[in-house]
């Protein structure tokens, strides 16, 4: 487990500090390999049918990514608005959300902790390095008009607690967008502090076991009667 946890880490750091898109598809796809066997660490169903969806994903979002790297030198903008959609993909940033609530539903906490943070990291970087073009200043900025629409309000009406943090997530990437969209590093901050929150919610939680709003309740309740 540890191994893994370092090797994504590794990964993240590969994509950031390349110096060209190849080195920095290196990286997601180390980081990619690294967080598969820690979803299908235990041999669940569950983990294994999210681990299943997430590889898809993720090698849909690789494949657009290094096709469009390599076709920088022809179509330079094309392949720009290209690598930027598939950075988006992995995301699951809107309009390519749809998979991130349904993924998130069969990981554990530790995991969830994982995917909406240090996962994020190398592909907000790298979307950070591609505002220096107009149109995608744009796209991002409507991006993340539509994320904090589908995050605010995909997340009402649930029960299930690892839905609510995925929109929750989703809400949060929009304004990471928007930052990076405005500013160079004021995301970098935001990133930061919301990471801090992800901890100590999912720290909580996976300490009670709990995985829906009843079950929040029904800890409380009996929390109550013990302290009584």
């Amino acid at each position: 487990y540890f191994f893994f946890l370092m090797t994504l880490i590794s990964g993240s750091i590969i994509s950031i500090s390349s110096t060209s898109w190849f080195g920095a598809w290196i990286g997601l796809e180390l980081n990619l390999m690294s967080f598969i066997p820690l979803i299908a660490f235990k041999m669940n169903p569950l983990f294994s049918e999210a681990a299943l969806k997430y590889f898809l994903i993720q090698a849909l979002g690789s494949v657009l990514f290094i096709s469009s790297s390599f076709l920088l030198m022809s179509f330079y903008s094309f392949s720009l608005l290209s690598i930027f959609l598939a950075l988006l993909l992995k995301l699951g940033g809107a309009p390519f959300h749809f998979w991130f609530p349904q993924v998130m539903e069969g990981l554990k906490w530790p995991q969830i902790f994982l995917l909406s943070t240090i996962q994020k990291l190398a592909p907000l970087t790298l979307i950070s390095y591609l505002m220096n073009s107009e149109i995608l200043i744009k796209i991002t900025i409507f991006s993340a008009i539509l994320s904090a629409l589908i995050g605010s309000l995909g997340g009402l009406n649930l029960t299930l607690l690892r839905k609510i943090i995925a929109f929750s997530s989703i809400n949060h990437l929009s304004w990471m967008l928007m930052a990076i969209s405005v500013s160079d590093s004021s995301w970098l901050f935001y990133f930061f502090i919301y990471s801090l929150i992800v901890l100590s919610i999912t720290s909580v939680f996976h300490k009670l076991q709990t995985f829906s709003l009843s079950m929040l309740i029904q800890s409380d309740q009996n929390s109550t009667l013990h302290a009584t």
